[in-house]
């Protein structure tokens, strides 16, 4: 069936549905309502004859009470002799056959005289009923008995019999013919299929009865369903028959001798005749039914067509068929359906080629951004190695005049690298991979290096740089220090440059409304006009050719302060005029620190006093901590710096299992935690420690060559308390250490090295220097690492390479990450790098990405380090390990 026919069907349906449901809801309305009506009917109409019929079973055992007084009252009978019965008995009624015999009985049992026999009547003498009749103070009625001979049932109404004296000698008994009783007085013509009316006595047993059940005579009913006729002597019921069916029940009692009417009916023979008229009625409706259909069917054909055919255009134009049409003669209000279905299809079509020509465009901005990035970055890395070697010569004693040149070579560099980093910064911006930090710092700090920036080239041209900043700014503020400072340093080097000889640069700091600052660079420079300042923010615009050769740059400075500021939620402007300099403003969102913060944010500690081998604090003495770490290079490193240089007890597990087991164990004061493992990663062991109440305070501090904010967040997420970046900074991680040894589980520390100052470039692969400050100044212990990096850092990075070739994208990330800090443990910080761009090319699994150079880098860079290592051991330590190897193993590459 094609969705045609489907629509088709689904609108019969609906129109039946309409016409059908009304009609089905009425009759069930109107069956529920005559089967209450039915029900109520079929009490009252029980009700009247169970009333009935124990008013006559009153009046008949009432008569013959009457006549049994009668006869006892007569002289014959206080002595009877046989033959005493024959002239009392005459005129004795029978009761239209309902009493079988009158009979006058000795104390024995045995029968003097008949004062009236309808039907012969021949009791056992030890029947049970004559003994308490004997015994009674006034006429009582028995069970019903079977007679022997005729096996008609009877019940005897018996009264005791007295001499003059006053002694009981015997019973005046009167027998009824309970089947004729039944005949009489039950009956159950007008009543419903199935009624059963009986007389009950008060044991439950049936008296009599009439209908099918005759067999019931003289046996008692069950006692849960003699309590629901008791109960319905107040008023009809609908209760559970013998057979299991519900009937209707009504029951009267009788006044005498506690007998009671019970009458019930079936309840589906009550309800049978508004069932027939119900299944008539849906008979009916089935046949209105069935028209209606077939009105729908030939009448919705006709109108159904037009709107099929809409449906099929909008189909075509939903699977991409920009050019289908409808058919816009359809009759009616279809034909202008059709037209105003043209008409948004035909801006569909010219929404959609602007559509592709916006992903094109974008397509293009992606691919130039990304072009950018790369380009800047393989310029940066041989940049560095410029400056370095630079900065090396000038530090040896030179003639004058090439001291002249290398100096203005320095200038340069430095220069070109300003421009480097402007274009990779844009890229990063426009490709959305610059993300912007959220850290406690020292407005001060950040002011502190504007001026080391700009203020040597404000004093070369005699000017003023001043700072202005309002009392009720903060002290220490959470944001991104680094950007904020790359935006302020761009702002006032321009002012600097536009501004003549002997005149003032100022930058002033206020607050603007809660959590806001404002900043702003005056400058008295020439000033600019409207047309300028349109310009000014556009990305590789100056403001004319002649600007360009006196003052350099590519004109990315202001657009990408813009993005910056747009990033950090502010926006930044300008107001100027001509001749009378500009000022530069923006707004952002910096909000104050905790005051227990601000004694802990300081200014990153220069690179010169960091050369020097870190000293562990006295607090961290003695203290236990579990090393988490499945390399294990990198467990010597960080075991002995935790060991020897902070003389803490060190327990290390190379894998999550066996954290968790040790932890079960012992008691540790904090845990150092490796994230990227084998099996179970550090963020599911550490989700599984705070699930144990024991360890909620325990202080877990992440290790991870991972350095975005994003990884810091997810290591926060997962339960840790701060992060350390590999490879690890010695100074830093007993930083970090003793933070958390004080404070416990405190908020989570300002990300240190956020903004710390970059270690100055080195020409050599292999800086000895960091290496033995990374081991606390300990040459046996650097040795050591030398030596695992030579074993096994040789087979680690062969299998990177076969792992490269064969685009087995999981192992070179694990392999890279392992690298990463085993490299820069030793001080091969360059190798350390690559290795960490191969391990994100890893994570995008070579996507995107022209892998393949920056893989021959990491092998000709290895092949270095491999050189330096094995000169710094010399020939004899070399030789001591018999299984050292070069790093990369020849044709490896």
């Amino acid at each position: 069936m094609n969705h045609r026919q489907t629509y088709f069907f689904r609108g019969l349906l609906l129109i039946v549905a309409a016409v059908a449901t009304p009609l089905v809801g009425l009759l069930a309305h109107n069956l529920a309502a005559q089967h209450d009506d039915d029900i109520a009917t079929a009490k009252s109409l029980l009700q009247t004859r169970a009333d009935m019929a124990a008013q006559q079973a009153d009046v008949l055992i009432t008569r013959i009470q009457q006549v049994l007084d009668l006869l006892a009252d007569q002289p014959e009978l206080r002595q009877p002799q046989p033959g005493a019965c024959d002239r009392i008995g005459r005129g004795v009624p029978a009761f239209n056959g309902m009493l079988s015999a009158v009979l006058v009985i000795d104390s024995q049992g045995q029968p003097v005289c008949e004062v009236l026999v309808h039907s012969p009547v021949q009791p056992a003498p030890s029947d049970a009923w004559m003994q308490p009749a004997l015994a009674a103070a006034g006429p009582t009625i028995g069970r019903p008995q079977r007679d022997p001979r005729s096996g008609r049932w009877w019940s005897a109404i018996s009264r005791p019999l007295a001499d003059p004296a006053g002694r009981r000698h015997g019973l005046l008994v009167a027998f009824l013919d309970l089947e004729i009783v039944g005949t009489r007085l039950l009956r159950l013509d007008g009543l419903h299929d199935g009624t059963d009316f009986a007389f009950l006595m008060d044991d439950a047993v049936v008296l009599a009865i009439t209908g099918p059940r005759q067999a019931s005579i003289g046996r008692p009913l069950p006692d849960a369903l003699f309590q629901r006729v008791v109960a319905a002597s107040n008023a009809p019921m609908e209760a559970q028959g013998l057979d299991g069916p519900m009937r209707v029940l009504a029951t009267t009692p009788l006044r005498s001798f506690r007998l009671r009417a019970s009458i019930s009916a079936p309840r589906d023979a009550v309800l049978a005749p508004s069932e027939r008229r119900t299944r008539d009625s849906a008979a009916i409706v089935g046949l209105i039914t069935l028209a209606a259909l077939a009105i729908a069917w030939f009448g919705a054909r006709r109108l159904i067509r037009p709107a099929l055919s809409l449906t099929e255009t909008a189909r075509q134009f939903g699977q991409g068929q920009l050019d289908a049409t409808a058919d816009e003669r359809l009759p009616g209000e279809f034909g202008m359906l059709a037209r105003e279905f043209n008409k948004a299809m035909a801006a569909a079509r010219v929404t959609d080629e602007a559509t592709r020509a916006l992903a094109a465009a974008e397509a293009a901005t992606q691919a130039k951004s990304d072009f950018l990035a790369n380009m800047s970055h393989e310029i940066r890395t041989p940049m560095n190695a410029v400056l370095g070697m630079t900065d090396l010569a000038l530090r040896e004693p030179l003639p004058v005049r090439a001291r002249e040149h290398l100096l203005k070579v320095q200038q340069a560099a430095r220069g070109l690298l300003g421009i480097l980093n402007d274009i990779l910064d844009f890229s990063k911006i426009e490709a959305g991979k610059l993300d912007i930090e959220q850290v406690d710092f020292t407005l001060q700090v950040v002011l502190d290096r504007v001026a080391a920036v700009v203020g040597l080239q404000a004093r070369r041209k005699e000017q003023a740089l001043l700072f202005s900043v309002a009392p009720d700014v903060p002290a220490c503020l959470v944001g991104d220090p680094l950007r904020l400072e790359q935006v302020l340093v761009n702002l006032c080097s321009n002012a600097v440059k536009f501004t003549g000889p002997g005149q003032a640069v100022v930058l002033s700091v206020q607050r603007e409304g809660p959590g806001h600052l404002r900043l702003a660079v005056r400058d008295q420079g020439p000033g600019l006009s409207p047309a300028q300042i349109a310009q000014l923010f556009k990305p590789f615009n100056q403001l004319d050719a002649s600007t360009t050769r006196r003052h350099g740059g590519t004109g990315l400075g202001l657009a990408i302060c813009q993005q910056l500021v747009q990033l950090m939620g502010g926006q930044i402007d300008v107001r100027s005029q001509p001749g009378q300099g500009s000022e530069f403003f923006f707004t952002i969102a910096l909000v104050a620190c905790s005051t227990a913060t601000v004694a802990q944010v300081a200014e990153p500690t220069p690179w010169a006093a960091r050369q020097a081998p870190a000293v562990a604090p006295a607090a961290l003495r003695g203290l236990r901590a579990l090393l988490v770490e499945d390399t294990e290079f990198n467990q010597i490193v960080a075991g002995e710096l935790l060991r020897g240089v902070a003389g803490m007890q060190v327990s290390i597990a190379g894998d999550g299992e066996q954290a968790l087991a040790l932890l079960a164990a012992d008691r540790f004061d904090l845990v150092l935690m490796d994230v990227q493992m084998p099996g179970m990663d550090g963020y599911e062991v550490t989700r599984r420690i705070r699930q144990q109440p024991r360890h909620a305070g325990l202080p877990i501090v992440a290790m991870t060559a991972y350095a975005m904010a994003r990884d810091r967040q997810r290591c926060l997420q997962a339960g840790m308390n701060d992060v350390i970046t590999k490879p690890v900074e010695p100074a830093e991680l007993f930083a970090v250490l003793q933070r958390w040894a004080a404070t416990g589980l405190a908020s989570p520390a300002p990300e240190v090295g956020a903004a710390t100052t970059a270690a100055p470039p080195s020409a050599a692969a292999v800086d000895v220097a960091d290496g033995l400050r990374r081991c606390g100044g300990r040459d046996e212990l650097y040795r050591r690492l030398v030596r695992k990096v030579l074993d096994l850092g040789a087979r680690d990075i062969t299998r990177l390479q076969q792992a490269l070739r064969e685009a087995d994208w999981a192992t070179v990330a694990k392999l890279a990450h392992t690298t990463i800090s085993s490299a820069g443990s030793v001080g091969a910080r360059q190798l350390s790098e690559l290795a960490r761009q191969l391990q994100a090319v890893a994570l995008q699994q070579g996507e995107g990405t022209a892998w393949q150079p920056l893989a021959d880098a990491f092998a000709a860079e290895a092949q270095r380090v491999t050189a330096e290592l094995g000169q710094y051991l010399g020939p004899q330590a070399a030789g001591s390990e018999p299984d050292a190897a070069p790093l990369m193993p020849p044709g490896a590459a």
